[in-house]
């Protein structure tokens, strides 16, 4: 590495004199730049710009980043393109492309152990466990902090990383209400940053010790550890520990019920949130007004802190769920590489098999080169040779298309995986898409409704009709639920049947029971004609699941005061189930789409029910499983019965086969 000149050695002290003159800084570097040739020199002025970016443009840091890492491989700086990698990986973080993050992340670690820079590999397993902290897996955070932690410990330079990562860790532990650990990683961090004289650090750690006393409700310790840091915090102008301090202030004082003092050191603390520009801080302070208000009831002011929390806190809530898109997505392609990977193994195989049968070839013509050169000075000799030579090579080619045979076997197999996979993923992709849009909406609804028992917002009457659609909705949610777990499993791992003799009257029972609140609530009488003793022969879950399935679909269809009657007769060596209602009926173009496999075909009930698809579908493959068949009839108007067969009792069956 070349030696920095004279003029950015004056820069990089200057980087060094304070926030006060970052603007000039940046234009400063920005106008070096344009008069540096392209060396070593113009990628550590790049670093430099880099880090002034990335607080408060992170496009124009990512960027810088890109620049950064272009000229390092031109240059081959193995130093720039590590720094470059962690620098697009930060770049990448922030705004919430996690998966890209790490991926930078990864490039940046073996370079950065290629030239013995340590610091900055414990950096980087650092910058990846705060990545998985984002997407909430505790796991995988923990083992990439502690690899950090390991690193530094040697180094001269590692306790200010170390004090770093204890600090996370304490955060991960205080997220899983694990108080005592987070508190033992806390007090480590503090007394490293104590030695270090790290007052930001200081003061960002009293405070989290302070959040851990509040969770545990020891109000006095809380109120000592908050006070410290926000001396500190104050002299150093950290705002966004200030924004904590005097949210943690409201919270004690709100739980004393002195309600005023709550108040201000909420406003507090959202003054702070507005320089910071720290939304999810400002969902807090947002709430944390709003709740306070409703205590004074000052009604009005409490509805507009929680219209502007509740606005604020959906946007973070699309943030977060495309986090976990983004993770669903990661995890995926990950499975996919591994698939790629088997295959090209296979496809390697295939063709080492095929050079060595080249191979073979080769070194045959070559023998019988020689011996036609033979057979010129040695006729009567070679000629008997000749003879068992093509004997040899009849057998050399009944061998060759045996091979040939078992290659085609292969790629007939490959073909057949490759269609499997295709339909998993579509499979797949259905899943996802039927989770997001039918899971969504009642879930949301659900944690509305339970905003306002929490805020007290309701009265007795408006109480009572909010439960009872709040018992219907979370009805329908779960039964939808158990229908996606249903399906996803039968499409992703396929299912274990256990056949065996089963009361038919005793399973018919248990799936309409449940059913009896929604039937109630239409007003359907549900009835049952079973010839006595009857017994069937399968898997009394699947026939279960069947049976509850058709019954709440004539449930979904039926109008007020309509029939439903299950009818179970016994035909030869099979049992004939049939659900009959008096609902509103099916044409014949609905009836063929239903009965489609690769269809999800559903219509809205007769009050107005929502549904997937997947009920009819769960039926024909348990059915299927069962050696059953699905039939329907219908009439538009006036009614449809759905008929299914099962085999019988296997003694009933041995007996008819003996008559």
């Amino acid at each position: 590495m070349r030696v920095l000149s004279l003029s950015l050695l004056h820069i990089l002290l200057f980087s060094l004199s304070g926030h006060a003159q970052n603007k000039h800084l940046t234009d400063s570097l920005q106008a070096l730049l344009k008069t540096m040739p392209e060396d070593t020199n113009k990628v550590e002025v790049l670093r430099l710009l880099f880090n002034e970016y990335r607080y408060s443009d992170h496009e124009q840091a990512r960027i810088i980043a890109q620049k950064e890492l272009s000229l390092s491989l031109k240059l081959k700086y193995t130093l720039g393109e590590a720094s470059a990698y962690r620098h697009l990986g930060i770049s990448h973080a922030h705004k919430g492309k996690s998966v890209q993050a790490i991926e930078y992340y990864l490039k940046a670690i073996p370079l950065y152990e290629k030239i013995h820079e340590s610091f900055f590999v414990g950096a980087c397993f650092n910058n990846i466990g705060s990545v998985y902290m984002d997407l909430k897996e505790w796991d995988k955070a923990q083992n990439n902090l502690f690899k950090a932690i390991n690193i530094w410990k040697p180094l001269s330079d590692g306790p200010e990383g170390t004090c770093i990562a204890l600090s996370n860790l304490g955060d991960i532990y205080l997220e899983q209400k694990q108080y005592k650990q987070a508190l033992q990683m806390y007090e480590q961090s503090l007394k490293i940053a104590q030695q270090l004289k790290l007052t930001w650090l200081i003061a960002g750690t009293q405070t989290s010790i302070g959040n851990v006393y509040i969770r545990q409700q020891e109000y006095t310790k809380a109120t000592n550890y908050l006070t410290k840091a926000l001396v500190i915090a104050e002299q150093n102008h950290s705002n966004s520990i200030l924004t904590q301090i005097y949210y943690y202030r409201s919270e004690i004082s709100l739980a004393s019920n002195q309600l005023q003092n709550a108040l201000d050191q909420a406003f507090k603390a959202l003054a702070f949130t507005k320089k910071t520009k720290s939304s999810r801080w400002q969902v807090k302070c947002y709430k944390q007004l709003a709740h306070i208000f409703t205590l004074q009831e000052n009604y009005k002011q409490g509805v507009h802190f929680q219209d502007l929390y509740i606005s604020l806190n959906d946007s973070l809530n699309n943030v977060q769920q495309a986090l976990q898109i983004e993770k669903l997505q990661y995890n995926y392609q990950l499975e996919k590489k591994d698939l790629i990977n088997q295959s090209l193994l296979k496809d390697k195989k295939l063709k080492e098999e095929e050079f060595d049968r080249n191979k073979t070839r080769r070194r045959f013509i070559l023998g019988l080169l020689l011996i036609f050169i033979a057979t010129t000075v040695f006729y009567r000799i070679t000629y008997k040779r000749q003879k068992r030579m093509n004997q040899t090579m009849a057998l050399q080619q009944q061998e060759i298309e045996a091979q040939n045979e078992e290659i085609r076997s292969q790629n007939d197999q490959i073909s057949i995986q490759r269609e499997d996979l295709t339909k998993a993923n579509a499979a797949l992709n259905k899943l996802f898409s039927i989770i997001a849009h039918d899971l969504r909406a009642p879930f949301r609804s659900i944690e509305g409704t339970i905003t306002l028992f929490e805020e007290e917002l309701l009265d007795p009457q408006e109480m009572q009709i909010v439960v009872q659609k709040l018992g219907t909705q979370v009805h329908k949610s779960s039964e939808l639920l158990d229908k996606l777990l249903l399906w996803s499993k039968s499409q992703l791992e396929g299912f274990q049947v256990n056949p065996k003799t089963f009361d038919l009257a005793e399973v018919i029972f248990r799936s309409t029971e449940i059913l009896e609140i929604q039937a109630n609530q239409k007003k359907i009488s549900i009835t049952t004609e079973i010839e006595s003793s009857l017994k069937g022969y399968a898997d009394p879950d699947m026939i279960e699941t069947i049976v509850r399935n058709l019954v709440s679909n004539a449930i979904k269809f039926c109008k007020e005061n309509d029939t439903i009657c299950i009818r179970a007769i016994l035909k030869g060596s099979h049992i004939s189930v049939s659900v009959h209602d008096t609902g509103q009926g099916i044409d014949e173009e609905v009836r063929k789409k239903i009965l489609t496999p690769t269809s999800f075909y559903s219509t809205v009930g007769t009050s107005g029910e929502k549904g997937t698809g997947l009920g009819i579908h769960l039926c024909l493959e348990f059915l299927a499983l069962n050696n059953g068949h699905l039939h329907i009839e219908s009439i538009p108007g006036e009614g449809s019965i759905f008929t299914f067969t099962l085999p019988q009792e296997r003694s009933k069956i041995h007996e008819a086969s003996i008559c």
